[in-house]
């Protein structure tokens, strides 16, 4: 079994994988042989079949092997298998947790490859395509810039974000919403149930009545995030990553099982910006955010960008 060294664990993580261990009882023999050895269930290895297989094993191995709370091993998941349905039938004796930064990628990247990227390349990758943007986006900028302002009030809108290991920083975006925009947000969810539920459950609202009309057309088009490229050069973001979240969302964030967020800078896009787009739940939007840590790599971060043209062209709109 190979093993895996950790920032979040001081253990060594041994792998299993539930597709091919053998029988129901040598494979929970393995379980029970790794005593307190945390076990890393790879992405890959964890299916429907083999959480059964693994819940069939475990079941009788503790019970035979008189396994407790205490001493039983730690099964440790991927975060992109949060809110699998299988999860909620795995044995009670086993401690589950989800590492979403284990090694954030398909079985068949290497840790020296991710580390490689995330650490390193992503960055000189970032900044590439910035000074190549750079020439394209500035005009387009300053010229929607000077729309926004001939409506009143300032061209650009900056507001906090979390960013990588929990650092506030201002993102900075066209104005798309008229300047009381905060104040109606209140006004709105007091008056009516609905659209407080609304904002509760998506933390937006499909027919906003505080963007202008301007700013639905800069929305629609995504030339109000070209700012972002800002950001990008100064490290506080990334070109692809997870969808940037206010500090007031700290705590539905993690809830919602989004612990990978940290270590990464958050995107001017990613890959809940070309699937999920403007009709997705708060939750689903962790869920992407997961499942882009664990796809991690140069190949999905070019493909992502290829993808968010595309989006942008047919105008699916955010």
């Amino acid at each position: 079994m190979k093993s895996f060294r950790t920032a979040d664990f001081n253990d060594d993580i041994q792998t299993i994988d539930t597709s091919n261990s053998g029988t129901h009882s040598s494979f929970g023999d393995k379980i029970a042989n790794l005593a307190m050895e945390p076990i890393l269930a790879l992405r890959a290895s964890l299916n429907a079949f083999g959480f059964r297989r693994y819940n069939r094993a475990t079941t009788s191995t503790t019970n035979r092997h008189g396994i407790g709370n205490d001493v039983a091993g730690h099964l440790v998941l991927s975060s992109a298998l949060n809110g699998e349905d299988s999860l909620a039938t795995t044995h009670t004796n086993i401690k589950t947790s989800f590492l979403a930064d284990l090694v954030g990628k398909d079985a068949g990247q290497t840790d020296r490859q991710y580390r490689l990227y995330t650490k390193h390349l992503k960055r000189v990758f970032d900044v590439l395509i910035c000074l190549m943007l750079l020439p394209i986006v500035t005009p387009i900028i300053l010229g929607a810039w000077t729309l926004v302002k001939r409506e009143g009030g300032p061209g650009f809108f900056s507001q906090d974000r979390v960013g990588r290991d929990g650092r506030i920083f201002r993102c900075l975006k066209l104005r798309t919403m008229r300047v009381d925009a905060e104040e109606r947000l209140k006004q709105l969810c007091a008056s009516d149930p609905k659209v407080a539920h609304e904002w509760h459950t998506y933390q937006k609202l499909a027919n906003d009545p505080r963007i202008s009309k301007l700013g639905g057309f800069l929305r629609e088009t995504s030339i109000d995030e070209l700012p972002q490229v800002f950001n990008v050069l100064r490290g506080d973001m990334s070109i692809v990553g997870p969808r940037p979240f206010m500090p007031s969302q700290d705590e539905l964030y993690k809830n919602a099982g989004g612990s990978h967020y940290y270590s990464l800078r958050p995107g001017v896009t990613g890959l809940w910006q070309v699937e999920g787009r403007g009709n997705t739940k708060f939750i689903d939007r962790v869920r992407y955010d997961n499942e882009y840590a664990n796809k991690l790599s140069f190949v999905s971060d070019v493909c992502l960008i290829l993808k968010t043209a595309k989006v942008v062209v047919c105008k699916t709109g955010c």
